[in-house]
């Protein structure tokens, strides 16, 4: 039985039908002041096949999506709701990255907007 549920799972995959969502960030972690958290606003650009979003105080996040599909979108989202803490400041990582087969996104958060 169990070999048979990883053969369906695979087959699943192979067809497209699973996720193969992958993230990863980097170790800087970016400060956010504003009145919706970052995860919430990277999602809606990820949704939005990205762009970008000043924070009301303080914070620039920018997402850029390769290949948009639903699957990115929420790859992108989920992985930033989870990654982002508060600390009597919101804080997301600076740089994240996340794969899903042949679409890709990436978003990434500076103090300010450039001039």
């Amino acid at each position: 039985m169990h070999v048979s549920i990883i053969s369906a799972i695979a087959g699943l995959v192979a067809a497209g039908a699973v996720s193969a969502c992958a993230c990863t960030n980097n170790a800087d972690a970016g400060r956010w002041v504003d009145s919706s958290s970052p995860g919430a606003v990277a999602a809606d650009l990820a949704t939005e096949g990205g762009g970008c979003r000043s924070g009301s105080e303080q914070g620039y996040m920018c997402v850029s999506i390769t290949n948009p599909n639903e699957s990115i979108e929420e790859c992108m989202a989920n992985f930033a709701i989870n990654a982002q803490s508060y600390h009597s400041d919101w804080f997301l990582w600076t740089s994240i990255d996340c794969t899903d087969g042949d679409s890709t996104a990436t978003l990434s958060i500076t103090g300010s907007a450039p001039a």
